[in-house]
């Protein structure tokens, strides 16, 4: 039975869009002596005005997550990253208005001699882990940050803390 007009158009109106396709995201979680990370202000621009979140932004095509990451925070911030010094950190799956995002999040230790400028955003600090209960925190962000601080932290100790869950802040400690 040959299938109808309505039929195809609802077929069309099936088929994957750019926008309903997965996409990634990558950034750098700079991490300062004092053990505090670098976190920025978005702006009233876009979406989640005036959250926090890492430095970082979409994958382009050709790029690696890597890449994205060191691009982006030069980018944001003016801050280059050896490329030796970043670290696989963390990532998850989110849903977004556009459809699922992958974001991947990296590590690297703050060099101190390069200075952080903000590009981007309201502003760009390094913040203490222990006040990130307090801060309005971009969606899939503190649970990257907690999954990132595990993996630095679970080496040390052998086991991954209890008061440091992948969907919840580290506890404050005296």
């Amino acid at each position: 039975m040959p299938r109808g007009i309505d039929a195809l158009i609802e077929d069309y109106f099936r088929l994957p869009t750019p926008d309903s396709r997965l996409s990634r995201g990558a950034g750098v979680l700079l991490i300062d002596q004092r053990g505090w990370i670098l976190l920025q202000l978005r702006d009233g621009n876009g979406a989640y005005p005036y959250h926090w979140a890492t430095v970082g932004g979409a994958v382009e095509p050709g790029e690696t997550d890597e890449q994205a990451a060191r691009r982006e925070l030069a980018e944001e911030t003016g801050y280059h990253v050896d490329p030796a010094a970043l670290t696989f950190g963390a990532a998850v799956t989110l849903e977004t208005t556009t459809g699922p995002r992958v974001a991947t999040l990296f590590y690297a230790p703050y060099d101190e001699t390069q200075p952080i400028a903000c590009y981007e955003g309201l502003c760009i600090t390094f913040v203490d882990p222990a006040t990130l209960g307090a801060l309005l925190i971009y969606p899939g962000q503190r649970e990257l940050i907690a999954q990132t601080i595990n993996s630095l932290i679970a080496p040390l100790h052998g086991r991954v803390p209890a008061d440091v869950p992948g969907d919840a802040t580290p506890s404050r400690r005296a």
